[in-house]
């Protein structure tokens, strides 16, 4: 595959590996890649989310902090999806 890219984006992927995040242009791209495709999967399960709020399947933020109460790490704290859960659901009191 040949890929033509624009100047700017020339100097960023070179910037990058120069600075030695990556080995060289081939692993930047299959990186910006990566990230486009969980980009894509997020886009879809939020998707997916709001058509199930939409069908009346979302649950009210009491149960929600229930199951947050329940799911705890070993450690005791959240892990990152529901401490982010806990933030989002706290600012929209």
């Amino acid at each position: 595959m040949n890929v033509q890219i624009s100047p700017d984006l020339s100097r960023f992927v070179e910037g990058l590996v120069a600075d030695g995040k990556y080995q060289n242009g081939d692993q930047v791209f299959a990186e910006g890649l990566r990230l486009l495709q969980a980009r894509e999967q997020l886009r879809r399960d939020v998707d997916a989310g709001i058509a199930q709020l939409d069908r009346g399947e979302g649950l009210d933020e009491d149960a929600v902090f229930d199951v947050l109460d329940g799911e705890r790490t070993s450690e005791g704290r959240l892990n990152s999806y529901q401490a982010n859960a806990a933030v989002f659901l706290s600012k929209t009191k």
